[in-house]
């Protein structure tokens, strides 16, 4: 196991080689695509609530996030396109690990859906509409804030 003095030097050096906005040799993505994405995810979450359809819809693109580009993606970029908005290159590794989170509270969301649990689903659904709400307004993601801690680990 890891000592914690050791944990927290390889977390501070991680985060200065890893910035998250200055990285030359990792892949990027446009963080305006990211944060409209985070957006139309909230309103697909809010759906659910309706019409729990909309809760698989959101797995369903959140899954094509991690390994591509997903439907909400492909509207996101268009949308900025033919906005005039310049992009933002980011990191992208930090974005796909935050993805990963938000799949993993999707597939939770549904098994508590198909179970009953109401309580569960509803506080799942507040945790990510929370994390999406301070990706779309607030440009923070939290999940991001973790992955220099979890890409230290993975090593």
């Amino acid at each position: 196991m890891y000592h914690p003095a050791t944990l927290s030097l390889c977390y501070a050096v991680s985060m200065k080689k890893n910035t998250h906005r200055h990285s030359t040799h990792q892949a990027k993505v446009d963080e305006n695509v990211v944060r409209l994405n985070s957006l139309l995810t909230i309103f697909l979450v809010l759906a659910g609530f309706s019409y729990p359809l909309f809760w698989v819809l959101a797995t369903l693109d959140i899954a094509f996030r991690i390994f591509g580009s997903s439907p909400i993606t492909v509207l996101s970029r268009l949308i900025i396109k033919s906005s005039g908005i310049k992009p933002v290159l980011i990191a992208a590794a930090p974005k796909k690990f935050a993805a990963k989170i938000a799949f993993g509270l999707m597939i939770l969301m549904l098994i508590c859906q198909y179970f009953g649990f109401t309580a569960g689903n509803n506080i799942l659904a507040g945790i990510l509409i929370t994390a999406l709400s301070l990706e779309s307004f607030f440009r923070y993601c939290f999940a991001c804030t973790l992955y220099p801690l979890f890409s230290v680990l993975r090593k």
